[in-house]
């Protein structure tokens, strides 16, 4: 979708003073891969990156909440961007070099304008009839991933605690911690640790379908015994789990994967 960042902060900023979180790109993308977040908002501003976005600060709030009280998601955005200033340094001495390079060389011709092949009547477009409320879409899309792995949590400790209650006390969330590329340490019955991904999925269509991000991707195909969790009916008395050992994303068979956003660079 062709939003810009400025555009979704302000969504935000209109809904709720509490909620707006503006995005430098620049700094988020040296804080996010110095912390081996693999995240890159700079040219690539969809909402489906914007929600990614967000998802990695309410990691970070969560986080903080394990360590001060009344961390709300502003300010786990305000921690971030003020641990990214030790990046202005090492960054106004990278410009430094780099503009003293393009002075030595010999100036480029510039490219023309580009011209789009065919216009646009704006005459013919359409008004939509309700207007979209993403900040309410993203809201209940957090919710949801929430209670999943709340289902999911539950579900491994009660599996274990009968008869293997030493692993079932080492059970826990990882949800906070972005860079590990999943949610839940649970074990086997053997004590081997399992690593689970849990992802909130509907069954109304006769296809299932979720996110995944890219670090998520690359994670799936590097821990040894990687679990993908599938949650529906949350909101019975008895939520459905599909449990899915070590997934082959690129198995054609079993998945098809599709790309939501491009990043284009060029010079």
């Amino acid at each position: 979708m062709g939003f810009s960042y400025q555009l979704i902060a302000y969504l935000f900023f209109i809904k709720n003073s509490q909620k707006y979180l503006p995005i430098s790109q620049t700094r988020f993308d040296l804080i996010f891969s110095s912390l081996n977040i693999d995240l890159k908002t700079s040219h690539n501003s969809s909402w489906e990156n914007y929600q990614e976005f967000v998802g990695i600060i309410k990691q970070f709030q969560n986080y903080l909440k394990t360590k001060f009280s009344g961390i709300e998601l502003l300010d786990a955005h305000s921690f971030l961007w003020i641990y990214g200033f030790q990046f202005e340094k090492s960054k106004e001495n990278t410009e430094v070099r780099i503009q003293s390079k393009k002075t030595a060389e010999k100036k480029k011709p510039e490219l023309p304008n580009y011209q789009p092949r065919k216009t646009i009547d704006l005459e013919t477009l359409v008004e939509p009839e309700t207007e979209i409320d993403y900040i309410k879409q993203l809201e209940k899309q957090m919710e949801i991933g929430n209670l999943a792995e709340e289902i999911v949590l539950k579900s491994e400790i009660e599996f274990l605690r009968t008869d293997y209650p030493d692993l079932a006390e080492k059970v826990r969330s990882v949800a906070n911690n972005p860079k590990l590329g999943f949610d839940i340490i649970s074990f086997e019955i053997d004590g081997t640790q399992k690593q689970i991904e849990v992802k909130a999925i509907s069954t109304n269509k006769s296809n299932k379908s979720f996110f995944l991000s890219r670090n998520e991707f690359r994670k799936s195909k590097e821990y040894p015994n990687y679990y993908l969790y599938c949650v529906s009916e949350l909101s019975s008395e008895k939520p459905k789990i599909l449990r899915i050992k070590q997934p082959n994303f690129e198995n054609e068979n079993d998945f098809k994967m599709e790309p939501m956003t491009y990043k284009i660079t060029f010079e």
